[in-house]
């Protein structure tokens, strides 16, 4: 039971500590070479926005974070840094990023850092770029389909065309059928009444043919 208790009092105890954020920003309108370091409760990036009031929106910056307390932090910064730091300043010091970043991950037990304003214009420049890679495919497309457009105008005409003489030379054949018909029922006609004309003259001659017997026959009677 008294095990129990002591566990309870000690979860008691066991308060979580604080997020605590060191910054390192430069670029912009800070002197070259120099940056701004800084440890605080509050976000590196409303710090970041805020300076960039100051020294213009090209500023470019790195954190990280850490549950060290910040006297701790800002002591190990300055010790490491001692000679680097502005004489002016408390916050600014000339080094190099990559030196600064390694103070300060030291001092934060970090092991690694987070970088704010570096990669959002490269997506920008990378964005632009595939904005433009868009416009000139779009471009590129409404050419091909210009192009191809044309084609099928040219060819539908040509199709027309080539119907049109389909249909000329089929008026042309079912004239000529229509012509052939025609001369065959009148040379048919024409026979038939050549035959019934012969028929009509053979039966005549037969008539009086028969007539003239006929007169004979009396005769000798």
């Amino acid at each position: 039971m008294a095990t129990k208790k002591t566990d309870k009092v000690s979860k008691a105890k066991a308060v979580k500590k604080p997020t605590i954020y060191a910054s390192c920003i430069y670029g912009g309108a800070l002197k070259s070479g120099y940056s701004i370091i800084q440890a605080s409760h509050e976000h590196p990036e409303i710090i970041f926005e805020q300076l960039k009031k100051y020294y213009g929106c090209d500023i470019k910056g790195r954190f990280c974070k850490s549950t060290n307390s910040i006297e701790t932090i800002l002591e190990i910064i300055e010790k490491d840094l001692e000679d680097k730091k502005d004489a002016k300043s408390d916050i600014l010091y000339k080094e190099s990023v990559t030196d600064i970043i390694k103070v300060i991950k030291k001092a934060t037990d970090a092991k690694k850092c987070t970088t704010m304003g570096v990669y959002e214009k490269e997506i920008d420049k990378e964005n632009e770029k595939e904005s433009e890679e868009s416009d000139d495919n779009e471009a590129e497309s409404e050419t091909v389909f210009k192009n191809v457009e044309n084609k099928t105008a040219k060819k539908n005409k040509k199709t027309d065309d080539d119907d049109e003489d389909d249909n000329n030379n089929l008026k042309k054949e079912v004239k000529k059928e229509v012509t052939k018909k025609d001369t065959k029922s009148k040379e048919k006609e024409l026979e038939e009444k050549s035959k019934n004309k012969k028929e009509t003259k053979e039966t005549k001659e037969t008539k009086d043919k028969v007539t003239k017997n006929s007169k004979v026959s009396k005769k000798f009677l």
